[in-house]
């Protein structure tokens, strides 16, 4: 069997939904995090002997947040040069605003200010399809460019559409 290692911290919404690992064998960990509303991206990594890795944010954990709105890592990418991408959703108050959140990290977890505004992108869903939604997946083309599977569920149906990021 496995053994618990670690959670993001104190009590609150916290929920790990997708895990990468590096060129060094660490685990980097996505999810959300929230002491209370709302919730933010939540990152972590661990050491490769399973120990929250105290070079990277805050002894081991990063949170993001977009706007004040509630934030939901879903994937989590490394790149060849080691940065983080960080893909998931942020909704404001308005459950039909939901927008496609990115975040770029160096190695050390702190975000990369040469990707989107200061190392985060916010795409606003276009029309058609707005709604409730959210960003599920993520890849890396051959050239950099991140391409962002996600979801919408306006009625009387859900959609899907793909959003390109580049370098």
């Amino acid at each position: 069997g496995g053994r618990f290692l670690s959670s993001f911290g104190p009590t609150g919404s916290q929920a790990v939904n997708a895990v990468a690992i590096d060129a060094l064998g660490r685990g980097v960990l996505a999810g959300n995090y929230g002491s209370g509303v709302p919730d933010d991206f939540g990152l972590m990594r661990l050491s490769v002997t399973g120990s929250l890795d105290p070079a990277f944010g805050t002894d081991g954990l990063v949170t993001i947040d977009f706007a004040g709105r509630s934030d939901n890592a879903q994937a989590v990418l490394i790149q060849e040069d080691g940065k983080a991408l960080v893909v998931g959703s942020s909704l404001s108050a308005t459950p039909t605003d939901a927008r496609i959140a990115v975040s770029r990290h160096l190695p050390d977890g702190g975000l990369d200010p040469t990707f989107g505004t200061s190392g985060k992108a916010l795409t606003a869903l276009p029309a058609g399809f707005s709604g409730s939604g959210a960003a599920r997946g993520a890849a890396l083309t051959t050239c950099g460019v991140v391409v962002v599977g996600a979801w919408t569920d306006p009625a009387p149906q859900n959609r899907m559409g793909i959003v390109r990021y580049h370098r």
